[in-house]
């Protein structure tokens, strides 16, 4: 029987029938027997636990020294190799910095000296504006002490005309030239020079002797800027100027001369030889002896 609950409060009886009756008994013994298979079944999980549990805590309590020493070095090498990788890609920027610092510096002064004033008749000052325009002269004279080295027979008569035309024009030119490098200190800018004095001075120079062009001009800047670095590093240069380890600094300088062949033609590889022949280079100083 089911009690039924009425509206005005009172309790009702009612008969069920035979056979939902029977279905209800089924359906409530069928739910008791699987509760009590669930409770069976957690019940030994339960216990399984228990038993394995302090197991697993005797056998992590004796590893977790080992096992913590062990993440602590693999952290500490992970620590050191994410370190070195750091440094790394600092050092790689501050190059790229450079480089492009370089580049644009390089640049700009192609860029002058492309555009350099043609007023033999005005002032030094506006013909030889600063050192630089000075020091490409003097690589231009040097050009011209190289073609004149040629042998007899291996140019023909209008280029040796032309030479011979181009030496007398220089001659004419050379004591304007020589006023302002004394006018501008070029001669000898002693110790106290800039550290960039020497990438400037020397590419300067080059570009008069070898007619380079802007790539080319970049290069030889880049390389002199290259091994003057790497002088300083190995200590080549002392407090007045001059070179710690002459027999080190012949030695990069050879090396130089060869690095710079690979960025010239033939003809250019030609008389940067016989220019650096007559160039010196000590310390910080750039000296040369041209004669025609």
């Amino acid at each position: 029987m089911v009690a039924l609950i009425g509206i005005n409060g009172t309790v009702a009886m009612k008969r069920l029938s035979k056979p939902l009756l029977a279905s209800i008994v089924i359906l409530a013994l069928g739910l008791a027997v699987y509760q009590a298979r669930q409770t069976s079944l957690l019940r030994a999980q339960l216990q399984n636990l228990e038993q394995k549990t302090p197991h697993r805590a005797d056998a992590v309590q004796g590893s977790t020294p080992g096992v913590l020493s062990a993440k602590v070095q693999t952290l500490l090498a992970e620590h050191e190799e994410l370190t070195r990788a750091l440094a790394k890609a600092h050092a790689e920027n501050a190059r790229l910095l450079s480089e492009r610092e370089q580049a644009a510096r390089s640049l700009s002064l192609y860029k002058q000296l492309a555009t350099q004033p043609n007023a033999p008749d005005a002032d030094i000052t506006n013909q030889y504006p600063s050192p630089r325009y000075v020091w490409a002269g003097f690589g231009k004279m040097g050009r011209l002490m190289a073609l004149s080295k040629q042998p007899e027979g291996s140019v023909s008569a209008d280029e040796k005309a032309a030479l011979e035309a181009a030496k007398t024009k220089a001659l004419e030119e050379l004591p304007a030239l020589i006023r302002a490098a004394k006018q501008l200190d070029v001669a000898n800018p002693g110790a106290d020079s800039a550290p960039n004095d020497m990438p400037d001075n020397l590419a300067c120079l080059l570009y008069g002797a070898l007619n380079l062009d802007a790539d080319q001009f970049g290069q030889v800047y880049g390389l002199v800027q290259s091994y003057q670095d790497q002088a300083k590093l190995k200590g080549l240069f002392q407090s007045n100027g001059s070179t710690g380890d002459p027999a080190a600094m012949a030695q990069m300088i050879e090396q130089f001369k060869t690095d710079m062949q690979g960025m010239l033609t033939p003809d250019q590889t030609a008389i940067f030889g016989e220019v650096m022949k007559q160039v010196k280079l000590d310390g910080r100083n750039l000296s040369f002896n041209f004669n025609f």
